[in-house]
């Protein structure tokens, strides 16, 4: 029986205490791709206290070579350390009856951090502070589907099929991870150049479902789906082509400016400026003045003006220098809108 310790994240998927974390949880793929195994257990022995060991039986291994019962270290609290107290911290992992643990193995006894995710009643997985939930069923599906994905070697046309494909499923987790993949911020690991290579060839038509994407039914698909649209139009080779998909791009973002949810029209707002849309010049100068905008609408309308003159320097004016000059009764803000009219006034130019 082999010793595992969970080198970054314990999905609980039956009732278990909440957890909060200091950092930003990892994407699932970044999971899926740095751990050695991935398995859902029935617990055997629970811990007790953070530090313990607790055995696991393994009823479904979706990556790695493991087998029959493990032992497990319970994760630490909030730390890279074990506990230097006398009285450690109870064990996150003590009420679960069933868990998805990603796991590195433990050759040198090195105990790592990790992050819990906690599970809610109907089989509901909650991945980090703000994601939505999902169903554990979807979330067990997306990991064989993003273990397949990553297979080193898997054709690159063959990638790129299996990508566009996967973001049309009916499963929001694996749809989810995959937006997150277009956005080209891959820093773990050997899989970096084979993804960025997969993005590139790949780009127009998970553009294209991008674009789709914009009015999916899961508000935090569409916000992805709008924030990485132009950064995967760029790579676009052919220059006709991404012409094209710019313009195809902008028509379908602007039918969600309205969109209910804030956070997707501030990433909405955002695409369209940074693609250079001027149509979006009279919303900016409404939202930066009217004081009842939402924080991040308003944050965003600040950034905006820049993207729009960036992309169209004749688009300076009074009209946005005047707005911008309106959000400096916000301090939360101010120096987002500092920024930027300096740029407007054309004081940078001058230092």
């Amino acid at each position: 029986m082999r010793t595992y310790l969970i080198a970054l994240t314990t999905l609980l998927l039956a009732v278990a205490p909440a957890a909060a974390s200091p950092r930003t949880p990892p994407t699932l793929e970044e999971l899926v791709v740095t751990c050695d195994a991935i398995v859902v257990a029935k617990m055997i022995t629970p811990p007790k206290r953070t530090g313990d060991r607790y055995r696991v039986a393994i009823e479904h291994v979706l990556k790695g070579d493991v087998e029959g019962e493990l032992v497990v270290q319970a994760q630490h609290e909030m730390t890279d350390l074990p506990s230097r107290t006398d009285e450690r911290p109870s064990a996150y992992e003590r009420g679960a009856e069933r868990l998805m643990l990603f796991l590195h193995a433990a050759e040198d006894g090195e105990t790592y951090w990790t992050d819990v995710f906690r599970a809610l009643p109907a089989e509901t997985l909650v991945f980090g502070f703000d994601r939505s939930p999902r169903r554990t069923s979807d979330v067990v599906r997306a990991v064989r589907a993003l273990v397949a994905l990553n297979e080193p070697t898997l054709p690159e046309a063959k990638a790129v099929a299996l990508w566009t494909h996967g973001l049309r499923s009916e499963n929001v987790c694996l749809v989810s991870a995959l937006v997150e993949r277009a956005s080209g911020h891959v820093a773990w690991g050997p899989p970096r150049e084979r993804i960025q290579a997969q993005r590139r060839t790949g780009a127009r038509s998970i553009a294209e479902e991008l674009r789709r994407l914009v009015r999916h039914e899961d508000a935090e698909v569409r916000a992805n789906a709008a924030l990485y649209l132009r950064g995967l139009i760029d790579t676009i080779e052919d220059e006709t082509a991404r012409a094209a998909e710019r313009s195809a791009a902008i028509q379908d973002l602007r039918l969600r400016l309205d969109d209910p949810d804030p956070d997707v029209r501030a990433r909405v707002l955002g695409a369209l400026s940074e693609l250079g849309d001027s149509q979006v010049r009279r919303r900016i100068i409404r939202l930066l003045k009217d004081p009842k905008t939402p924080r991040a609408e308003r944050e965003t309308a600040i950034w905006s003006v820049g993207y729009l003159t960036k992309a169209d320097p004749t688009l300076k004016g009074e009209d946005l220098v005047v707005a911008l000059l309106a959000t400096l009764e916000d301090p939360e803000i101010a120096r987002y809108a500092v920024a930027v009219l300096r740029r407007q006034t054309g004081e940078d130019d001058r230092r």
